[in-house]
């Protein structure tokens, strides 16, 4: 409740004073949902929609950057020195998805340079957030299914099991 009514005031606040936007998406059925901070301090933003990463550097510029395998709802992002992590989901939502891969998941690791795939690490459920340890590890949570799972290898593997929590989003370490 304290951050609606801060977010209400903060909101409140900037419509008295001028607002300037700072950038605008390409397409109004964006449906922007994950954010990262690259190492170049452009930002990463996802879309459950178009199943795409568009990067927006600091003045503002908007460009394409990778386009999600099979077009699936790109949720998570986060960004080490060489890739951009995402958790990548075959949703209804996602418009270009084949209704086939429903049920779907990915992590995936995009070269930061290039945006070609170099990592997909596919799983079932619905892989949403994620975090990066200070030792590299990556780790993501299926918030339908209340697991949170730790990269080794090339696989997942389940660090807190279904049960445990209800639904973990939002992963940080403090």
């Amino acid at each position: 409740m304290r951050f609606v009514v801060l977010l209400l005031l903060t909101v409140a606040t900037a419509s008295a004073q001028s607002v300037e936007t700072a950038f605008t998406l390409p397409d109004r059925a964006f449906a922007a949902e994950g954010l990262a901070l690259l190492p170049d301090s452009s930002w990463a933003i996802s879309s459950v929609h178009l199943g795409t990463v568009v990067r927006v550097s600091r003045d503002g510029t908007v460009v394409p950057f990778v386009r999600a395998p099979g077009a699936w709802s790109v949720l998570g992002m986060k960004a080490d020195a060489t890739h951009l992590w995402a958790t990548t989901v075959a949703w209804p939502q996602a418009r270009d998805a084949d209704s086939v891969d429903h049920g779907r998941t990915a992590l995936v690791a995009f070269d930061l340079n290039t945006g070609e795939i170099a990592r997909r690490i596919k799983a079932q459920g619905a892989l949403g957030d994620l975090a990066l340890g200070t030792d590299g590890t990556v780790y993501a949570s299926d918030g339908l299914a209340g697991t949170v799972y730790a990269l080794r290898g090339d696989s997942l593997h389940v660090l807190v099991p279904r049960g445990v929590l209800h639904s973990p989003q939002g992963l940080a370490f403090g």
